[in-house]
C-alpha cells in the first residue's frame, strides 16, 4: 500500500496549437516590452533634441514671433527633459517573488510609458505653438490692400 490510494488523480489537458501559440506570443511580448520600450525613449531623446536646436537655430525671426519661437522651444527642451527621465534606470527594491517581480515589470513599463507620452504631448505643443507664432507673424506682416 502507498500513501496514495486514497488521493484524488487530477489528469492533464495539453493545450491546443492555438493556445501553444498564444502562449508563446504573450511571452515573446512580455520579454520585449522593456527593450521596445527603452528603444522609443531613446528615439524620443534624439526627436526632441533635434526639434530643440533646430527651432532655436532655424526658425528666425523672419519666420515666427519671438515668443512662438521661445514657447516652442521651451516645449522641445521639456520633451528632451522627459525622455531623459524616462531612460534612468528603474530599479527593484522590494521582494524577489513572483507576485513582487510582475508588479515591479509592470511599475518599469508604466513609467517609460508616462514618460513617453508626456515627451509626445511636450512635442505636440511645441508644434502648436510654432505654428501658431508663424500664424500671428504672417498676419501681423502681411500687406494691408
Amino acid at each position: 500500500m502507498t500513501d496514495f490510494d486514497d488521493t484524488e488523480i487530477i489528469e492533464g489537458v495539453y493545450p491546443t496549437a492555438e493556445d501553444a501559440v498564444t502562449f508563446l506570443i504573450a511571452d515573446d511580448a512580455k520579454k520585449q516590452a522593456v527593450p521596445r520600450l527603452n528603444d522609443a525613449i531613446g528615439k524620443m531623446v534624439t526627436l526632441s533634441t533635434a526639434l530643440a536646436g533646430g527651432t532655436l537655430l532655424f526658425l528666425k525671426d523672419d519666420v515666427c514671433t519671438t515668443w512662438g519661437r521661445l514657447f516652442a522651444g521651451l516645449f522641445f527642451v521639456l520633451a528632451l527633459c522627459s525622455s531623459a527621465f524616462g531612460s534612468i534606470p528603474y530599479t527593484a527594491r522590494g521582494p524577489h517573488d513572483r507576485d513582487s517581480l510582475n508588479l515591479e515589470f509592470e511599475s518599469v513599463c508604466r513609467w517609460k510609458r508616462q514618460a513617453i507620452w508626456t515627451c509626445y504631448g511636450f512635442i505636440i505643443l511645441g508644434f502648436f505653438l510654432a505654428l501658431v507664432g508663424s500664424l500671428v507673424f504672417a498676419i501681423q506682416h502681411h500687406p494691408a490692400k
